[in-house]
């Protein structure tokens, strides 16, 4: 029989295995949902600057999405 966790039970497991946190996931999910909006949007030019623009986002994205969590680095 298949045992079925609940995504909350996951992530406890994944914080209790390694102490990390989901922020940087998160992070660049967010990071590069918007390089692809923009990518779409945009015209070539432009959109390379919000390629640039949205890569060296993550970390600090990353920090605010932690310390919203209540995690500090």
């Amino acid at each position: 029989m298949e045992q079925t966790r609940t995504l909350e039970e996951m992530r406890i497991e994944f914080e209790r295995a390694g102490g990390r946190t989901l922020s940087f996931p998160i992070a660049g999910t967010i990071a590069w949902t918007a390089t692809g909006i923009f990518g779409a949007l945009l015209p070539e030019d432009e959109a390379s600057i919000a390629l640039f623009i949205c890569n060296g986002m993550i970390f600090p994205l990353s920090l605010m999405i932690a310390r919203f969590l209540g995690k500090t680095y």
